[in-house]
């Protein structure tokens, strides 16, 4: 991603509107400047915003996989599971249905360092 892509990417998720989302209004700068080291948190704001911010700042490979990605967050960030066993079963078979390109495109990514919008 380029210079003028990134400080678009700022503004984009500095505007972001994530009432909805119930999560604070989100650090565009800081998310950008330090995404390959953010928290556990802050990956689940940007994997939640993604689809809204990215859609024409990345290769299609890399947008489809984020929106895998987007779809597998909310079955993986649960404050508390009452069936373990049912919800391990939605998850594999909500893994199952995700293209295997999105899954190589995104284990690819996390190999090299996390980079999480090139």
């Amino acid at each position: 991603m380029n210079d003028a892509q990134k400080a678009l990417l700022t503004t984009r998720l500095s505007s972001l509107d994530v009432a909805g989302l119930g999560i604070p209004l989100l650090a565009g700068k800081t998310l950008v400047k330090y995404a390959g080291s953010l928290t556990g948190r802050d990956f689940r704001a940007i994997a939640q915003s993604a689809p809204f911010v990215l859609y024409d700042l990345v290769p299609k490979e890399c947008f489809d996989t984020w929106l895998s990605l987007c779809s597998l967050i909310p079955l993986i960030w649960q404050p508390m599971i009452t069936d373990l066993d049912e919800h391990l079963v939605h998850m594999t078979l909500h893994l199952l249905l995700l293209p295997l390109s999105d899954l190589f495109h995104l284990s690819a990514h996390i190999a090299v360092g996390n980079q999480l919008f090139s």
